[in-house]
């Protein structure tokens, strides 16, 4: 058998590993070719959702065997797990007896390994000394049926599935943790209603329903949307994504006020959902009956499972839930809500706060503490902000920048705005940590410089999806000529443009570096952080 971790042939194992362990990973990789093993290893450990999706696609779905090396790293890597889950997928939907995926443990225990589906999975040791030739006879041995079979990508399609809606389905390159959430999301979904084979509801289910609930800034929608690009090649149907508009910052937006934009936009989404699966149609006039009817009969005819996600729903009544649910039962419907109101219609998955070490993970992302120091600080900084996710990712940002030990001293700072502002925010973050993440986020947004500060201003007005930038450039001009009225026009017709963009590009710049922006596409500045 041949070796190739750079062409799309065929491969018997997919290697899957984290960076930290990429010497341990090199030497499996070299002992197993000795034993005449074609070896797919990604040399490149990129955690963008589009790098992962390119490993699975290019190496994993033309492979016949998932090996991975589940150390205490690989537990908090997003490609490793993301990896695993789509493996994990494809062995549930194995028709045969063939184990297509073997997961060495090179630690004694196995507190590091959150998922039940891998610790029924026979665990291969490497904490016992055995040298890597041994380990890869036993890898060899204990997968010998599925080196004999097809390729994973044969047994389910492990491509990126459709998604339609406002959100790009990127989740974010600093998502850490929940992996225990992340699965009960989908043991709710998925269990007891599909048939695993065939991927079609069971006879007479109902529509699954999970909720995801969880308060302001814990990261509801991100987990959802982890979620759905995790476990894609599960809703080979779709993922339709809709924004319900739960909660506004707004003060004019009062309940009553919401309720009519909230109707309308959502009408406004399923017209969109129905033009996309049928070009031909005029939904001009339908009404929400109407284009739900549509999109049933055609979800229906195409005849696949599919994600029907439902972001941020307020409270409502039992029958006003029935018109956000998916709209055939070859749909599972996840909704993401601050009101444990829908907990009684479907599972609950509560997110609370982030696990210490996942958080202390998340603080360090772009900077790594450098002495004792500064890691008690970090810790520190991690206990104070209570594990909240939004403010611990915030605190990230602003450490990069100021150090552990400058943002600690910074919090201990007397404050009357957070003091006010901890107040408004009572009973929505973590009891006795109110004040401290209120500082985090005025310091992120005072730290602005006045450009970038009406940048964020416009931006947050504007939309809460991403933004782009001849959008920002074009309200700028706008908002300049209006101001500048009766002056007399440049001699340079593109004056005015190139000050717009320049403008737009410092702000986005500015605001990249300080706030949790996490840039959707390739081309860094194609989007406005928000």
């Amino acid at each position: 058998m041949t070796n190739s971790t750079t062409t799309l042939g065929r491969h018997d194992i997919f290697l899957s590993y984290p960076s930290a362990d990429r010497a341990q990973a090199l030497a499996l990789k070299a002992a197993l070719e000795a034993l005449q093993l074609s070896v797919w290893l990604d040399t490149e450990r990129i955690d963008d959702a589009a790098s992962i999706q390119r490993s699975i696609e290019h190496g994993l779905a033309r492979s016949r065997l998932l090996v991975a090396w589940y150390s205490e790293a690989y537990a908090h890597s997003r490609p490793c797990q993301w990896e695993l889950t789509a493996a994990l997928i494809v062995q549930q939907s194995e028709k045969s007896a063939a184990k297509r995926v073997l997961v060495v443990n090179p630690i004694t225990s196995v507190g590091h390994i959150a998922q039940t589906a891998v610790r029924d999975i026979e665990l291969i040791s490497a904490a016992g000394g055995q040298t890597m030739t041994v380990l890869a006879q036993q890898l060899k041995d204990a997968g010998a049926y599925a080196l004999k079979q097809g390729l994973l990508g044969d047994v389910r399609q492990l491509a990126r599935p459709l998604w339609h809606g406002s959100k790009k389905g990127l989740g974010s390159s600093r998502f850490v943790g929940r992996l225990s959430e992340l699965w009960q999301v989908q043991n709710a979904l998925t269990r007891g209603r599909y048939a695993i084979v065939t991927g079609q509801p069971s006879p007479g289910a109902a529509t699954a329903l999970a909720s995801v609930r969880g308060g302001g800034g814990m990261g509801k929608s991100l987990l959802a949307e982890e979620y759905a690009s995790r476990f894609g090649c599960f809703w080979s149907g779709g993922v339709f994504w809709i924004d319900a508009m739960g909660v506004s910052d707004r003060p004019e937006d009062t309940p009553a006020t919401l309720a009519p934009k909230r109707q309308s936009y959502y009408l406004e989404q399923l017209g969109l959902f129905v033009t996309a699966l049928d070009k031909d149609i005029n939904i001009q006039g339908l009404d929400l009956r109407q284009l739900r009817a549509h999109l049933k009969r055609h979800l229906h005819q195409r005849g696949q499972p599919y994600l029907w996600l439902v972001d941020d729903l307020p409270a409502c009544s039992h029958q006003e839930l029935q018109d956000w649910l998916a709209p055939c039962d070859l749909g599972a419907t996840l909704l993401t809500s601050r009101t444990r109101q829908h907990e009684a219609a479907g599972t609950l998955v509560e997110l609370g706060i982030l696990l210490p070490d996942d958080a202390y993970a998340l603080l360090c992302r772009e900077r790594q503490p450098h002495n004792d120091a500064e890691k008690a600080a970090a810790r520190s900084i991690v206990q104070r902000l209570g594990g909240h996710a939004m403010a611990v990712d915030q605190a990230r940002a602003a450490c990069a920048r100021q150090g552990f030990g400058g943002f600690l001293a910074r919090l201990d700072q007397h404050d009357q705005n957070a003091l006010a502002l901890s107040a408004t925010l009572a009973g929505e973050l973590p009891s006795g940590h109110e004040r401290d993440i209120a500082k985090t986020f005025l310091g992120s947004i005072n730290g602005l410089r006045p450009d970038a500060l009406a940048l964020l201003t416009l931006s947050s007005q504007l939309s809460n999806a991403p933004i782009s930038r001849n959008l920002i450039t074009a309200c700028k001009q706008a908002y300049d000529q209006a101001a500048q009225q009766g002056a007399a026009m440049a001699d340079d017709p593109n004056a005015a443009l190139f000050a717009a963009q320049d403008w737009a590009d410092l702000g986005m710049t500015e605001l990249s570096a300080c706030s949790l922006a996490d840039p959707a596409d390739a081309a860094r500045h194609a989007r406005c952080p928000h």
